[in-house]
């Protein structure tokens, strides 16, 4: 099996997935070797790339940073947690200026409506349908909690280390900007474990391919791995092998550089 993220891995700068690499995907998925998608993203917004080239038996996706986890287009795991512990601090933050969105039945919600969801409306699921902060909003149970600080000042540190103090979550942050928030003790590595036990697949015979701090578990411990070039220090510490080229170009490095392992799985 091969585990690969989507944002920075499979998709190049611009979040696009070119032909040659969408090609090589289908060549694989095809071949008898399951292909799965790795991604803080949701399952609709991971369709919108794969859709048109792999068929719904194909699809294996670890969705929501582990949250959700589909085998063969059938959804498997589905894990939530309540949203009702940070209402104070989400109300703090929000008053500062960060933006929160609620993520749960493949919408993104946001909680109060800003320039960047109206502009990006037509591309999320779910930012059209802000939720407000009434009282209703805080028994909510979601897969996800995803917080953007638009003006990068710093507070968004501040903000998760206060997540950190209340717990019952576990923090993936991409860099000052951005972060998502999902339930405790759930990561792109415990989907693919759920995935693989369903498949009766070993951790040995997996590759993971990824970029950022989100995939180094599953870079440490899956039997190979891959960190594209344009990764993160800490991803490329974290693989077995390290790409020279970027984005989509390097899953098919990485691809070919194990070609030995997969003539082993397919033989």
């Amino acid at each position: 099996m091969i585990c690969c993220d989507m944002d920075g891995t499979l998709l190049n700068q611009d979040s696009i997935l070119t032909e040659k690499t969408a090609d090589t995907v289908r060549r694989y998925a095809s071949s008898g070797i399951i292909f799965a998608i790795a991604s803080g993203r949701m399952m609709h917004r991971i369709d919108r790339h794969t859709a048109s080239f792999l068929r719904p038996e194909e699809r294996y996706y670890i969705a929501d940073n582990g949250a959700v986890v589909i085998s063969r287009g059938k959804k498997i795991l589905e894990r939530t947690f309540p949203v009702r512990p940070y209402r104070v601090l989400f109300l703090e933050y929000l008053e500062k200026g960060l933006e929160i969105d609620l993520d749960y039945d493949d919408s993104y919600r946001p909680l109060i409506e800003t320039e960047r969801t109206r502009r990006k409306s037509d591309h999320f699921r779910g930012y059209d349908r802000p939720l407000g902060t009434g009282d209703e909003v805080w028994n909510l149970e979601v897969n996800k909690i995803s917080a953007t600080d638009p003006v990068n000042d710093g507070k968004l540190q501040t903000f998760l280390d206060r997540m950190r103090e209340i717990g019952g979550c576990s923090v993936f942050q991409y860099g000052i900007h951005a972060t998502e928030i999902g339930p405790p003790g759930c990561s792109k590595m415990t989907g693919i474990e759920t995935l693989a036990d369903a498949l009766g697949i070993k951790l040995s015979e997996i590759l993971a391919i990824g970029d950022h701090t989100n995939d180094i578990e599953m870079l440490s411990r899956c039997g190979y791995s891959a960190a594209v070039g344009n990764s993160v220090r800490e991803a490329k510490e974290a693989a077995c092998y390290v790409c020279s080229l970027p984005y989509g170009d390097g899953v098919i490095e990485a691809l070919e550089h194990f070609s030995d392992f997969f003539e082993v799985q397919t033989t």
